[in-house]
Protein backbone atom coordinates (compact mmCIF):
# COMPACT_ATOMS: atom_id res chain seq x y z
CA UNK A 1 0.00 0.00 0.00
CA UNK A 2 2.66 1.94 0.93
CA UNK A 3 4.44 1.53 -2.55
CA UNK A 4 1.05 2.77 -4.47
CA UNK A 5 1.44 6.28 -2.57
CA UNK A 6 4.67 6.67 -2.85
CA UNK A 7 3.99 6.05 -6.69
CA UNK A 8 1.00 8.74 -6.71
CA UNK A 9 2.97 10.99 -4.90
CA UNK A 10 5.40 10.94 -7.35
CA UNK A 11 3.44 10.78 -10.55
CA UNK A 12 1.73 14.52 -8.84
CA UNK A 13 4.55 15.90 -8.77
CA UNK A 14 5.65 15.44 -12.10
CA UNK A 15 2.36 16.16 -13.44
CA UNK A 16 2.68 19.72 -11.32
CA UNK A 17 5.52 20.13 -12.86
CA UNK A 18 5.19 19.46 -15.96
CA UNK A 19 1.73 22.15 -15.50
CA UNK A 20 3.88 24.81 -14.23
CA UNK A 21 6.60 24.45 -17.05
CA UNK A 22 4.11 24.56 -20.04
CA UNK A 23 2.45 27.47 -18.45
CA UNK A 24 5.62 29.25 -18.33
CA UNK A 25 6.68 28.10 -22.03
CA UNK A 26 3.30 29.62 -22.79
CA UNK A 27 3.94 33.09 -20.85
CA UNK A 28 7.40 32.89 -22.52
CA UNK A 29 6.17 32.15 -25.96
CA UNK A 30 3.34 35.03 -26.00
CA UNK A 31 4.18 37.25 -23.41
CA UNK A 32 0.54 37.42 -21.98
CA UNK A 33 0.52 37.11 -18.05
CA UNK A 34 -3.01 36.75 -17.18
CA UNK A 35 -4.76 34.27 -15.61
CA UNK A 36 -4.67 30.54 -16.11
CA UNK A 37 -7.82 28.16 -17.15
CA UNK A 38 -10.21 27.20 -15.09
CA UNK A 39 -9.37 23.67 -15.72
CA UNK A 40 -5.21 24.61 -15.06
CA UNK A 41 -6.23 25.80 -11.66
CA UNK A 42 -8.65 23.30 -10.88
CA UNK A 43 -6.19 20.60 -11.85
CA UNK A 44 -3.13 22.49 -10.45
CA UNK A 45 -4.76 22.30 -6.61
CA UNK A 46 -6.28 18.76 -7.27
CA UNK A 47 -2.37 17.39 -7.96
CA UNK A 48 -1.56 19.74 -4.85
CA UNK A 49 -4.19 18.15 -2.50
CA UNK A 50 -3.42 14.35 -3.71
CA UNK A 51 0.54 14.68 -3.46
CA UNK A 52 -0.15 16.26 0.35
CA UNK A 53 -2.73 13.41 1.07
CA UNK A 54 -0.18 10.97 -0.50
CA UNK A 55 2.93 12.22 1.61
CA UNK A 56 0.61 12.08 5.00
CA UNK A 57 -0.40 8.50 4.24
CA UNK A 58 3.04 7.84 3.87
CA UNK A 59 4.32 9.42 6.72
CA UNK A 60 1.89 7.57 8.55
CA UNK A 61 2.31 4.53 7.21
CA UNK A 62 5.89 4.70 8.45
CA UNK A 63 5.22 5.15 11.85
CA UNK A 64 2.05 3.46 12.03
CA UNK A 65 3.12 0.08 10.96
CA UNK A 66 0.20 -2.03 11.44
CA UNK A 67 -1.82 0.68 9.80
CA UNK A 68 -2.11 -0.64 6.52
CA UNK A 69 -2.77 -4.21 7.92
CA UNK A 70 -6.16 -4.41 7.84
CA UNK A 71 -6.50 -4.45 3.85
CA UNK A 72 -4.04 -7.88 4.30
CA UNK A 73 -6.16 -9.57 7.15
CA UNK A 74 -7.63 -12.31 4.94
CA UNK A 75 -4.22 -13.18 3.29
CA UNK A 76 -2.75 -12.93 6.87
CA UNK A 77 -5.19 -15.16 8.04
CA UNK A 78 -4.62 -17.66 5.29
CA UNK A 79 -1.03 -17.63 6.23
CA UNK A 80 -1.36 -18.43 9.42
CA UNK A 81 -3.56 -21.34 9.03
CA UNK A 82 -0.84 -22.75 6.37
CA UNK A 83 1.91 -22.07 8.64
CA UNK A 84 0.11 -23.97 11.54
CA UNK A 85 -0.70 -26.64 9.37
CA UNK A 86 2.80 -26.79 8.59
CA UNK A 87 4.21 -26.98 11.98
CA UNK A 88 1.60 -29.77 13.35
CA UNK A 89 2.64 -31.81 10.37
CA UNK A 90 6.15 -31.12 11.55
CA UNK A 91 5.70 -31.87 14.97
CA UNK A 92 3.69 -34.93 14.15
CA UNK A 93 6.98 -36.28 12.07
CA UNK A 94 9.39 -35.56 14.87
CA UNK A 95 7.34 -37.25 17.74
CA UNK A 96 7.21 -40.71 15.05
CA UNK A 97 10.75 -39.98 14.55
CA UNK A 98 12.02 -39.83 18.00
CA UNK A 99 9.71 -42.88 18.49
CA UNK A 100 11.62 -44.94 15.65
CA UNK A 101 15.20 -43.78 16.84
CA UNK A 102 15.23 -42.13 20.29
CA UNK A 103 19.29 -42.16 20.11
CA UNK A 104 19.52 -40.15 16.70
CA UNK A 105 18.20 -37.02 16.74
CA UNK A 106 19.04 -34.98 12.77
CA UNK A 107 16.56 -32.60 13.37
CA UNK A 108 17.17 -29.23 14.68
CA UNK A 109 15.14 -27.62 17.70
CA UNK A 110 12.43 -25.64 17.10
CA UNK A 111 11.91 -22.36 18.53
CA UNK A 112 8.32 -21.69 19.30
CA UNK A 113 6.59 -18.97 21.36
CA UNK A 114 2.88 -18.85 23.23
CA UNK A 115 0.46 -17.78 22.52
CA UNK A 116 0.59 -19.05 19.03
CA UNK A 117 -1.74 -16.36 18.09
CA UNK A 118 -1.54 -13.69 20.59
CA UNK A 119 -4.13 -11.09 20.63
CA UNK A 120 -3.86 -7.28 22.10
CA UNK A 121 -4.97 -6.78 25.72
CA UNK A 122 -5.24 -3.23 27.08
CA UNK A 123 -2.54 -2.36 24.52
CA UNK A 124 -0.53 -5.09 24.18
CA UNK A 125 0.40 -8.82 23.69
CA UNK A 126 3.14 -10.90 25.92
CA UNK A 127 4.83 -13.34 23.50
CA UNK A 128 6.79 -15.86 25.45
CA UNK A 129 9.72 -17.51 23.18
CA UNK A 130 11.26 -20.39 23.77
CA UNK A 131 14.56 -20.57 22.16
CA UNK A 132 16.92 -23.50 22.14
CA UNK A 133 20.98 -23.20 22.25
CA UNK A 134 22.87 -22.07 19.55
CA UNK A 135 20.40 -19.88 18.23
CA UNK A 136 19.50 -16.67 17.26
CA UNK A 137 16.02 -14.74 17.23
CA UNK A 138 15.26 -11.87 15.26
CA UNK A 139 11.61 -10.03 15.47
CA UNK A 140 11.08 -7.63 12.84
CA UNK A 141 7.83 -6.29 11.67
CA UNK A 142 6.58 -7.31 8.25
CA UNK A 143 5.92 -4.20 6.30
CA UNK A 144 8.86 -2.13 7.31
CA UNK A 145 11.38 -4.43 8.77
CA UNK A 146 11.74 -2.84 11.83
CA UNK A 147 12.90 -4.49 14.48
CA UNK A 148 10.92 -5.44 17.79
CA UNK A 149 13.64 -7.75 19.53
CA UNK A 150 16.36 -10.52 19.66
CA UNK A 151 16.98 -12.94 21.81
CA UNK A 152 20.32 -15.15 21.26
CA UNK A 153 20.37 -18.49 23.23
CA UNK A 154 24.28 -19.72 22.91
CA UNK A 155 25.42 -22.14 25.40
CA UNK A 156 21.29 -23.09 26.86
CA UNK A 157 18.00 -22.97 26.11
CA UNK A 158 16.59 -19.65 26.63
CA UNK A 159 13.06 -18.11 27.22
CA UNK A 160 12.12 -14.34 26.89
CA UNK A 161 9.03 -12.42 26.89
CA UNK A 162 8.51 -9.57 24.27
CA UNK A 163 6.15 -7.01 24.27
CA UNK A 164 4.35 -6.04 20.98
CA UNK A 165 2.21 -2.65 20.77
CA UNK A 166 0.58 -3.18 17.20
CA UNK A 167 -1.42 -5.51 16.16
CA UNK A 168 -0.50 -6.92 12.54
CA UNK A 169 2.32 -9.35 10.99
CA UNK A 170 5.79 -10.14 12.24
CA UNK A 171 8.75 -12.03 10.78
CA UNK A 172 10.64 -14.40 13.19
CA UNK A 173 14.18 -14.55 11.45
CA UNK A 174 15.60 -17.96 12.88
CA UNK A 175 19.46 -17.99 12.51
CA UNK A 176 20.65 -21.89 13.92
CA UNK A 177 23.53 -23.08 13.44
CA UNK A 178 24.11 -20.88 10.55
CA UNK A 179 20.79 -22.06 8.80
CA UNK A 180 18.43 -19.13 8.40
CA UNK A 181 14.92 -19.88 8.61
CA UNK A 182 11.64 -17.29 8.62
CA UNK A 183 8.51 -17.51 10.74
CA UNK A 184 5.20 -15.51 10.35
CA UNK A 185 4.05 -14.43 13.59
CA UNK A 186 0.27 -12.83 13.63
CA UNK A 187 -0.55 -10.63 16.33
CA UNK A 188 -4.21 -9.86 16.34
Amino acid sequence: MLMYLDVIAIVCFVLFILLLIRRAHRIRKTGNYSNAGRFTIFLSWLLLIVFFISISGIAYGATNPSGFDHLQTVAADQVAKVSHHHQSSAKSHTKESKHSRPSQSTEPKKVSWSPETPQLKSGEAKVTFTVPQSTTVVIKGHLHHQQYGKISADDHAKKSTIKFTYAGQYDVEINQDGVQHTATLTVK
